[in-house]
């Protein structure tokens, strides 16, 4: 009994020696193993001797009547014994406390100190390396290496007492590891330290190597420190970073000048030196992911020169590291198909594992930006990943273009001079350009035709002007439309149909009819542009009488014609937006399923049974209708639990018939009483590309705020969307909405 408990004792001792002073786990293993042989030797001198006042005697030499007490003494010991062979086998089964010592879970890599001719490019470059070849552990991890290195270059030469501030920023950093490499002519000598945040020295390693073969440096280094660390029984991992790197010594120095290039914002630059490596060594996966990466940064995500370094990288898995592959990987599936949820899933997940990979965090912004009208996703949804990303690194203003034209979109006029002050400071293309837009729709009303004569050039800017315009009480339609007439005049003949489907939509949109026409006129203006704008679009909107669809399908080519389906369900919905529910029925009943090609069948059929439900809605059962419609758009794919799909495309050509019926469901839930919150939100935070939504937003949302007594936001609601439809044409269907809008804004201000 004494032995078992002196033997428990000291393995408590030695596990508490172990993990003061990291002492291998084989050591501790060694004490184990004595101990386990000394307890059958123990046991055998037990039932052998006793202990007397006399000093130890045989058990066989002792008199009578000590018989009861080795009884006594060898239930004990057999108690003892039983109890040492159970803690014997838990402890066998018992799992490792660890993989790697405590603090060496998460690694920040520091900048090395240089010495010596020819390796001050690996300062910073052996720090990456090691990272990548640490992560190769599976158990290792490594916060942004960006950000350490700004922060040790801010900090200048740092301090231990520094060093505590800087891993802060690691996001759960338990150690820090620095140290420095020695060029000696051909010949590099790396020693590294790795410290935990309180200043404990957990490890120190050591390599020699030649400067042209830095993989295998790498990997003797990180062995030497990862044996130093490891605690597990299972074998230590062995580094190979060469490959999921380069084995070439040409194309890793460049790969390593890209990398400080890339983390100080220089990104032509960095995209050069990332091209030198693939050039270099074209199996150098991770350096076409840079390249991605650098081109997603300076020109966008989904540029083709961002889309085609995704490729390449994507089709060599093997070569990347493991972390890396998985971002790659949702990377390409968001490039392949912007809807792809499965892009969002992926990047979801990495986020949990890795909260400050940066690109990760860009990229899960720019899919929000393109996925917006697909999912519904508003203000909130869009701007958490920046937020997130402006929380890791301050400094990557370069991803903020679409976040400044999201806010300005949805007139979130506090953020917009936020991102907007941050992109001014680091000197952002764009930036004036983008400051001259709030300016005119928030402070100058005089200056709205000029700065959209500036802006619409472009068509991206087009959209965000006119659709922040829409948003904000920034004035008229012919703010907007004049200074748009006036660049259609300018710009080459490729933008200019782009620009004429902007300009029809905005004039039916805000009820002008008879001005789109006129451009209907027009020579220059494609077929596709009157029948989706001027006809189609604003038909089942409920703007105009829906025999306008049928003047539409007279205009249009031959090579250019719908199925007899796709036009009975547009003359359905007009019907039923101009609440003749009896047309619209009949309408709904002449459509064909077995006309509709094999691949759209599920889109077709989910919008003729949400259809059916707009019917109801207009019948006065709203609840019924509710859930009809939105069991027929999850079916057509436009609602998920992601969000309510805005877009105004079906698959099926822009026809808007998904875009009607989403809107028409949101403005019913809005009216009824459980799912009115929800309904409320969406018409609030959801963004509608086709302007028509825009424009009849403002009026459910009037109606729906002064339900619940919000007269403020009420009054609001009413007077935009009547300032919208200032100088519409008379007759059209919308004047019923126009007059209860002017009859609600009588009663509230009264």
């Amino acid at each position: 009994m004494v032995y078992v408990v002196a033997a428990f004792a000291a393995y408590q001792v030695g596990d508490l020696v172990s993990v003061l002073f990291q002492l291998p786990l084989v050591l501790l293993g060694s004490v184990a193993v004595v101990l386990r042989f000394g307890l059958p030797i123990a046991l055998i001198l037990s039932w052998t001797f006793v202990w007397t006042d006399q000093g130890p005697r045989r058990v066989a030499s002792l008199a009578e009547g000590w018989e009861g007490s080795l009884r006594v003494s060898r239930y004990a010991d057999a108690l003892a014994v039983g109890l040492a062979l159970l803690g014997l086998a838990l402890w066998g089964l018992k799992p490792s406390d660890g993989m790697v010592s405590s603090g060496a879970e998460v690694v920040a890599v520091l900048p090395f100190t240089v010495a010596g001719e020819g390796a001050n490019h690996l300062a910073e470059g052996m720090p990456d390396l090691l990272a990548i070849a640490l992560e190769g552990t599976g158990v290792m991890n490594t916060p942004n290496a960006r950000i350490m290195a700004r922060r040790f270059r801010e900090a200048g030469r740092p301090t231990d007492e520094d060093l505590p501030a800087i891993l802060a920023l690691g996001r759960g950093s338990a150690s820090v590891l620095t140290g420095s490499v020695v060029a000696r002519g051909a010949q590099l000598e790396v020693s590294a330290s790795l410290r935990r945040v309180d200043g404990w020295q957990i490890a120190e390693a050591h390599a020699e190597g030649r400067a042209d073969d830095l993989p295998s440096l790498v990997d003797a280094l990180t062995d030497d420190l990862v044996r130093r660390v490891w605690r597990s029984r299972e074998a230590a991992p062995v580094s190979d970073i060469g490959g999921v790197t380069t084995d070439d010594s040409e194309a890793m120095k460049h790969y390593l000048r890209g990398e400080a290039l890339f983390r100080r914002g220089q990104w032509r630059a960095a995209a050069a030196s990332f091209s030198r490596a693939v050039s270099a060594d074209n199996t150098f996966a991770l350096s076409y992911a840079r390249l991605a990466d650098t081109y997603g940064w300076a020109d966008g995500v989904f540029t083709e020169n961002a889309g085609l370094n995704v490729e390449a990288a994507q089709r060599l898995p093997d070569r990347l590291p493991e972390r890396r592959r998985r971002l790659v990987a949702a990377r390409w599936r968001a490039g392949q198909d912007i809807g792809d949820r499965t892009a969002v899933d992926s990047l979801q997940a990495f986020l949990e594992a890795y909260p400050d990979d940066l690109e990760a965090l860009h990229l899960m912004a720019e899919i929000g930006f393109h996925q917006r009208p697909l999912y519904g996703l508003g203000l909130e949804e869009l701007v958490e990943p920046v937020e997130r990303l402006l929380a890791v690194d301050s400094t990557m203003t370069a991803g903020l273009i679409h976040p400044i034209e999201v806010t300005l979109q949805f007139g979130d006029r506090d953020r917009f001079e936020r991102y907007l002050g941050m992109a001014e400071v680091t000197g952002l293309r764009r930036a004036v350009e983008l400051r001259r837009a709030g300016t005119a729709l928030w402070d100058d009303p005089e200056a709205r035709a000029d700065v959209a004569r500036e802006l619409m050039v472009d068509v991206g800017s087009a959209f965000t002007y006119t659709v922040g315009a829409f948003r904000v009480d920034a004035g008229g339609p012919s703010d907007y439309t004049d200074g748009l007439d006036k660049v259609i005049r300018l710009v080459p003949a490729e933008r200019k149909v782009a620009l004429w489907r902007i300009r029809t939509m905005l004039l039916t949109a805000t009820g002008r009819i008879d001005a789109a026409e006129d451009t209907a006129r027009l020579d220059v203006v494609p077929t596709s542009v009157i029948r989706d704008h001027l006809t189609h679009a604003p038909a089942v909107a409920g703007f105009i009488d829906p025999a306008a669809i049928s003047r539409g399908l007279d205009r249009r080519e031959d090579s250019d014609s719908l199925g007899r389906w796709d036009i009975d369900l547009l003359l359905a919905l007009a019907h039923f937006a101009s609440g003749d529910v009896a047309s619209g029925e009949s309408a709904l009943a002449e459509v064909r399923l077995e006309e509709v090609p094999e691949g759209q069948i599920p889109v077709a059929s989910g919008l003729v049974g949400a259809a059916a439900g707009w019917a109801l809605l207009l019948a006065g059962d709203t609840s019924a209708a509710i859930e009809r419609m939105r069991n027929g758009l999850t079916e057509a794919g436009r609602w998920t639990e992601s969000g309510v799909n805005t877009a105004p495309n079906d698959h099926l050509g822009a026809l808007g018939a998904g875009a009607a019926i989403s809107f028409r469901l949101v403005a019913a839930m809005a009216s009824w009483g459980p799912a009115a919150q929800e309904g409320r939100r969406l018409l609030r935070d959801v963004l509608w590309p086709d302007l028509h939504y825009e424009v009849l937003r403002h009026y459910e949302l009037g109606r729906a705020l002064e339900r619940v007594n919000e007269t403020t936001g009420a009054l609001r609601a009413y007077e935009r969307f009547l300032r919208l439809l200032d100088g519409a044409d008379e007759g059209l269907l919308i004047e019923d909405e126009m007059a209860r809008a002017k009859e609600a804004l009588t009663r509230l201000s009264g």
